[in-house]
């Protein structure tokens, strides 16, 4: 019998990250996505813009999502940083 530490998934399941950016002018949105697949997923989304740096709240999901979908999910959030 293999011994798994507590919290690590076993050797045979995938670990998925994906990282991108979006450039607008001084404003760079960075997405990132990290989860195994059968144990769900987190999203994140950074703002950048000049010298400041916003964080949006954590999106997490039982499945792996898109980028689009996570683009779609954090689009609300991301509309007051933009003029």
């Amino acid at each position: 019998m293999e011994e798994i530490e507590f919290g690590q998934p076993p050797i045979d399941e995938s670990t998925v990250k994906d990282t991108w950016e979006y450039k607008q002018g001084n404003m760079s949105v960075v997405y990132s996505t990290e989860g195994i697949l059968g144990h769900g997923f987190i999203h994140n989304c950074i703002v950048r813009r000049g010298d400041l740096t916003n964080t949006l709240p954590t999106i997490q999901t039982p499945q792996q999502l898109e980028r689009g979908e996570i683009e779609h999910r954090f689009s609300a959030d991301l509309s007051e940083f933009v003029n």
